[in-house]
C-alpha cells in the first residue's frame, strides 16, 4: 500500500467513525470547537475557565505526496507536508513555505521535485478525538473532568478541588470495564484496586492520593 493511499484510507476511517466531532480552530489565545471558545489563559498565563485536551488520530504533521503531471519532456512530483497549529502573524490558513526543491535530466527528459510544508489551524473532526473536557482554576484543575478514548469511550471520569480529586473514580478499559477503582476512606487515605481484563482482583494499596498522581 503506498503512501498516499495509506492516509486516504485512515481520512476515510476516520469520517466513518468520528463524523460527529466539528472542525477545531486553533487560535494563539484559545481553541473553538462548536461555536465555544477553550484553553485560555490569563494574563499571568495560567490556564484558566474551560478546556479541552485532543489528540490527532494521525501525526500533527503529515506527510502526502502528489504527482502533479507529464508533460513533453518534462516531469513533475510535489511533496506536502501538513502541519496543524495556531497561525503567526501573517500567515493564512493553507499558506505553503518552500523546504527544497530539485531538477535531474534523464535521457533528455527533465525530473523536477519540490517539498513544501502547508501551514493548517483547522483540523477537520476525522483528524482529531477529545482526550479531556473540564474547567481550569489558577492553573489546576477544577471540578468534573471527563477522559475518553480515540474512540471516543470513556476512560475516566473524575471531580478535582485544586487540582486533586475528591471523590472515587474508576478507570476502565477500552470496552468499558473496570481497570482500576480508586476509593476514599478519609482526607488521609484512598483504597486503589487494580483487576485483570475479566473483572478479577489482582492488587490493593492504601496510601495518600498523591502517591497516586499517575493514574489522575
Amino acid at each position: 500500500m503506498n503512501r498516499i493511499t495509506l492516509i486516504m484510507t485512515l481520512l476515510t476511517i476516520g469520517i466513518n467513525c468520528y463524523s460527529q466531532n466539528d472542525t477545531l480552530y486553533l487560535e494563539q489565545e484559545y481553541v473553538e470547537l462548536n461555536g465555544e471558545r477553550f484553553n485560555k489563559s490569563a494574563l499571568s498565563g495560567d490556564k484558566t475557565g474551560e478546556w479541552v485536551e485532543y489528540g490527532m488520530h494521525v501525526n500533527s504533521i503529515i506527510d502526502f505526496e502528489e504527482w502533479l503531471g507529464s508533460g513533453d519532456g518534462f516531469h513533475t512530483r510535489e511533496n506536502v507536508k501538513f502541519e496543524y497549529r495556531p497561525l503567526k502573524k501573517g500567515e493564512y490558513f493553507g499558506i505553503r513555505y518552500l523546504i527544497s526543491e530539485k531538477s535531474d535530466t534523464i535521457n533528455g527528459d527533465v525530473y523536477y521535485h519540490c517539498s513544501y510544508l502547508e501551514i493548517r489551524n483547522k483540523i477537520p473532526s476525522e483528524l482529531y478525538y477529545i482526550k479531556a473536557k473540564g474547567s481550569y482554576v489558577s492553573n489546576q484543575k477544577e471540578g468534573e473532568w471527563k477522559f475518553y478514548y480515540p474512540s471516543g469511550n470513556i476512560l475516566k471520569n473524575i471531580t478535582y478541588k485544586n487540582g486533586v480529586p475528591v471523590d472515587n473514580f474508576n478507570i476502565y478499559r477500552k470496552n468499558g470495564n473496570v481497570m482500576i477503582e480508586i476509593i476514599k476512606i478519609n482526607n488521609a487515605a484512598w483504597t486503589v484496586t487494580k483487576y485483570n481484563k475479566d473483572g478479577l482482583k489482582l492488587e490493593t494499596a492504601i496510601k495518600k492520593i498523591e502517591q497516586f498522581d499517575i493514574l489522575y
